[in-house]
Formats: structure tokens, sequence, C-alpha cells
């Protein structure tokens, strides 16, 4: 497989964007995001998926304008990033329900299992979390602990809470059914 490789600068530190190469013309789907700095966590996950990859430095300008675009306060600009994620089955389900997730709110581990119809399965979502490899994008970050406490997270806790204010500050109020919340939302 063949990738190319763009860090864009970010209030956190850099954010290492690998996607397919798609030529010069556009940008192929995004197969793992992540920061910089756990680079070894994404050539794992990246090397899991297929061993033989080959990785060469490039521009990405519609991920790099997307993720300036939600740091800048366009909460809803990483949803038109295409991705290519991966994943088992169970995996995709968990990723596939949790970028349903609107900015701004959070859900459990637990919550999550249920949402997918699978209430006993907190354990193995926490799992596929902890495998996301297109963080950010599939908002990992927005999972948190049963009784809302911020949790692990492959960028670290601070910057989990971090990108979990930010969102709280800028993403657009969600509209809800009969004033019945979609999720169980917990403050950070």
């Amino acid at each position: 497989m063949q990738l190319i490789r763009c860090d864009v600068p970010s209030p956190l530190g850099d954010i290492a964007v690998i996607a397919r190469d798609a030529g010069p013309q556009r940008d192929g789907p995004v197969v793992a995001i992540g920061f910089a700095d756990c680079w070894p966590r994404l050539a794992g996950l990246l090397a899991r998926r297929d061993a033989g990859y080959e990785l060469s430095e490039g521009s990405l300008d519609q991920a790099a304008h997307a993720l300036e675009r939600y740091f800048s306060g366009d909460c809803e600009a990483l949803d038109a990033v295409s991705i290519d994620s991966g994943g088992t089955a169970f995996q995709r389900r968990v990723w596939r329900r949790l970028m349903r997730v609107p900015a701004g709110e959070t859900i459990s581990y637990a919550g999550l299992a249920a949402a997918i119809g699978s209430p006993a399965a907190a354990r193995a979502v926490g799992t596929a979390n902890a495998t996301n490899p297109i963080s950010l994008v599939v908002p990992c970050h927005r999972v948190v602990r049963t009784g809302g406490e911020v949790g692990e997270y492959s960028g670290g806790a601070t910057r989990k809470a971090w990108l979990l204010r930010h969102e709280a500050a800028h993403a657009e109020p969600v509209l809800r059914q009969n004033d019945t919340p979609l999720l169980q939302t917990q403050s950070v």
C-alpha cells in the first residue's frame, strides 16, 4: 500500500495525517491520523493492517484544510474527510456509531456498547476505541468513563480534555427529538 504522510500544525502539536496515494490531483482516503509525537502507535496500527506499506512525505490539502478549520472552531469540518479505517467488522461498527456522537457531547464506553446493540461489550468497545487509527475524524476522544472522567486517550488525557472543551465551546447545538437527548452526555 503506497501512503502519503503530511504533518499539520495544531494548538496541541503536529498531527500526522496518512492517506492512500491517489496521485497529485486529489487526496486519497485517510487511513490514519494521530499526534506526530505518537508516531510509533500509528506506525504499529498501519503495519498490522499492511506490513508492506510504503510511506512518503507529501501534501494532503483537503485533510489539512479540514483540520485547520476544526481547530479554528468548525467542529463539523472533519465530517468531510474521506476515510478508510480498515479494522474488523466489530471495530468498524463501533467506529461508525462513534462518528454519530455530536461534537460537544460525550458517551460512555457502556453507552457506546449499548448503542451498537452489545451492552455487555464495554471492554471490547474500549479496545476498539484504543485501536482507532483515525482519531479526531473517528472521535474516540468523545468516549469517557461511566462516571464522566475523561479516561485514556492515545494522545494523552490532557489533549483529550482540551479537545472536549474545544468542542463544547464551538459546537452547534444538537437538535433532539421531543427534547430527549440522543445520547447520554457527560460534562467535562
